[in-house]
């Protein structure tokens, strides 16, 4: 990762998590070839059938507090 990189990755982390969602979303907004509507099409699809799946007792839900754990563990920097 650049240095340059680094500092601004720094500095997000330091937004609270609502802002860096909203960072996050308006970094996407920026790249070319993204089609915005097509992303919350597939989205929309994602969610109906996970809702789907779940009240029809087909998986078991997982508690935020761990997703959030595995997801920090995932992202952390090794070293």
């Amino acid at each position: 990762m650049s240095t340059n990189l680094d500092s601004v990755k720094k500095a997000a982390m330091e937004l609270s998590e609502q802002d860096r969602a909203r960072l996050a979303d308006s970094l996407l907004e920026t790249l070319p070839d993204l089609d915005q509507q097509a992303v919350e099409e597939t989205w929309a699809s994602e969610v109906e059938r996970r809702s789907r799946e779940f009240d029809e007792g087909n998986v078991t839900p997982i508690p935020w507090s761990q997703v959030r754990e595995a997801a920090r563990k995932a992202v952390a920097p090794h070293g």
